[in-house]
């Protein structure tokens, strides 16, 4: 686990392509890139996941799915703090990701 307190985490390349291998979690990290702020509610990472993750058929899957699975991952990792009380989540910072992710759309595979 990354300590709350770094300010940049670094990963190794494998601990980066097992968190972007899930298409989940690629579209979450997409959502609060783009945003305006680096902030998102439960809710619409659910209708997000939901509407551009071919796998998930309902809104409680994508909610049973990112609250098991996907949003403690991330936060293991210090890409995003997630709030259960508040059902928040705050993109922190993933620089590596980041580059990661820029590569693999330029393929496509985002």
């Amino acid at each position: 686990m990354i300590p709350e307190n770094a300010a940049h985490p670094t990963h190794s390349i494998e601990a980066i392509c097992d968190l972007l291998a899930k298409s989940h979690r690629r579209v979450v990290l997409d959502h609060l890139q783009d945003g305006d702020n680096d902030t998102a509610t439960l809710t619409d990472l659910v209708g997000v996941v939901q509407a551009q993750v071919d796998e998930i058929e309902s809104e409680q899957q994508a909610r049973t799915t990112l609250i098991h699975t996907h949003l403690p991952k991330l936060a293991d990792h210090g890409i995003i703090e997630y709030d259960q009380r508040s059902a928040t989540v705050r993109y922190r910072d993933g620089r590596q990701v980041e580059a990661v992710l820029e590569v693999a759309a330029t393929h496509g595979i985002v």
